[in-house]
């Protein structure tokens, strides 16, 4: 067994330990990248929130092709960012996951729009330590 050093990358989460802060920070913006390129939206204009708070997701409207649209394949990967550094979006992701049975194409704009907030939030992370400040 030999030392490879301070881990900086584990389960596409990238680590950033501070020492003198006693902080260690996880964030995922190389994923989140990916994520925008897979999806056309790399120099999208970002969004300020997830979803806008009028936006409507219900199950009437006019149905999209599955094998065009991968909806399950891109809640699948917001799921991941929610629950391992990016709780902003998870309110937004399970709202729209209730519909991966029943995709319309309001369901997929909305999840492109989750992507565009991604856009301009790539920094945000956890931090876990630190003074309590």
């Amino acid at each position: 067994m030999r030392d490879l050093g301070e881990a900086t990358y584990f389960l596409r989460t990238e680590l950033t330990r501070d020492r003198e802060g006693r902080t260690l920070k996880l964030t995922q913006k190389k994923l989140t990248g990916e994520l925008l390129g897979w999806h056309g939206l790399a120099g999208a204009r970002a969004r300020s929130v997830p979803l806008g708070a009028g936006q409507k997701l219900a199950r009437e409207g006019k149905p999209l092709d599955t094998a065009r649209f991968p909806y399950s394949e891109l809640i699948g990967s917001l799921l991941y960012l929610s629950v391992c550094t990016r709780p902003d979006i998870a309110q937004a992701v399970g709202a729209l996951a209730r519909y991966t049975s029943a995709l319309k194409e309001a369901h997929w704009k909305a999840a492109l729009g989750v992507v565009r907030y991604l856009t301009g939030t790539a920094e945000a992370g956890i931090t876990f330590g630190g003074n309590g400040e």
